[in-house]
């Protein structure tokens, strides 16, 4: 199971360290992963991984074109603020959701 983060700590913890490398793109779409693994825990902190569609993050963090999204979503793997783990076919052709991990920053 993956460890809770402090919702506090890591977003000033992200302020500091991506606010002046990143794009607006890349930071809107960081704060939807972030938002998503929020909306899914409980009190007891944020959970680290949470898995999402293409279709809803663009939504979420105002993102016109899915290859906007690619690129961004490359940005923050590069910099080291999340991980990804491309979905695919699952079980009788069934779409499986890519894998967002928020990486600790505090």
């Amino acid at each position: 199971m993956s460890e809770k983060l402090n919702y506090v700590s890591q977003m000033r913890a992200f302020s500091q360290k991506g606010l002046g490398m990143l794009k607006p793109a890349a930071i809107a779409l960081y704060i939807s992963i972030f938002r998503l693994a929020n909306e899914s825990s409980h009190a007891d902190g944020v959970n680290q991984s949470v898995r999402a569609d293409n279709e809803r993050l663009m939504k979420m963090s105002g993102i016109g074109n899915k290859r906007t999204l690619m690129t961004q979503r490359k940005s923050l793997v590069d910099a080291g603020f999340i991980k990804y783990e491309k979905g695919g076919r699952g079980i009788e052709g069934r779409r499986q959701l890519g894998t967002y991990t928020i990486v600790k920053l505090y």
